[in-house]
């Protein structure tokens, strides 16, 4: 995986997509929806960027089928904020298609906001784990904490082609 500044700042100033930092997710959908000819094989991706050595934050960006990522929220920030292209490492989680978003709110970003947090959390010292699972596995946490609340996930309807990464 690799990610393409030119053709990220090429969706960035695409008359019909707008760009706003901090909002990564809503940046990549909205390009997918509006290059649909451009980026008819593109995945939505919810994952993690290191943003300095060792500190990850949550992040949205589109891929394409052979691993070229376009991040039209850091095209934006390297050109119109100063911001110093460098060779930031990306971490996906969850790759969705053009059709698994359809009727999906910007608002409703990240689609996999769970799975981000397990993700984060997995990367604390053992010690602070156990302290928040108190005995149980991280699976039965998470089952707990989805029949309390009921979650639904997204993309995991009948013929939905969602895709979990395995890193």
């Amino acid at each position: 995986m690799s990610y393409n500044y030119a053709q990220s700042l090429a969706l960035v100033h695409t008359d019909r997509v707008i760009t706003v930092p901090k909002n990564c997710y809503g940046n990549s959908l909205s390009a997918l929806r509006v290059c649909k000819k451009q980026l008819s094989d593109a995945w939505y991706v919810e994952g993690h960027i290191e943003f300095i050595e060792g500190l990850y934050i949550k992040h949205g960006w589109l891929e394409l089928p052979y691993g070229t990522i376009l991040d039209t929220t850091r095209a934006y920030l390297e050109t119109y904020h100063g911001h110093t292209p460098d060779e930031r490492a990306y971490y996906p989680l969850l790759r969705y298609t053009r059709a698994d978003l359809k009727g999906v709110r910007p608002q409703q970003l990240p689609l996999g906001m769970l799975e981000l947090n397990i993700w984060e959390f997995e990367k604390l010292p053992a010690a602070i784990q156990q302290n928040v699972l108190r005995g149980q596995s991280l699976e039965a946490y998470i089952t707990n904490i989805r029949e309390r609340y009921g979650r639904k996930q997204v993309g995991h309807e009948k013929n939905s082609t969602r895709e979990e990464v395995n890193p």
